[in-house]
């Protein structure tokens, strides 16, 4: 029984921290993040070339 915990507890802990950044990152500071990307945003990068 104790594993079984474990898990349960280990998959709610990962839909709590998953749902608490979503709401913090992807709602509540959408405009701060969004006002003051700077010039990283709209860069296009080349595609880096992959030799095996």
């Amino acid at each position: 029984m104790d594993a079984k915990k474990r898990i349960l507890a280990t998959l709610a802990g990962f839909v709590v921290f998953f749902l608490l950044g979503w709401l913090f990152y992807g709602i509540l500071l959408m405009d701060f993040n969004a006002a003051n990307s700077g010039t990283a945003s709209g860069v296009m990068r080349e595609e880096t070339e992959m030799v095996w």
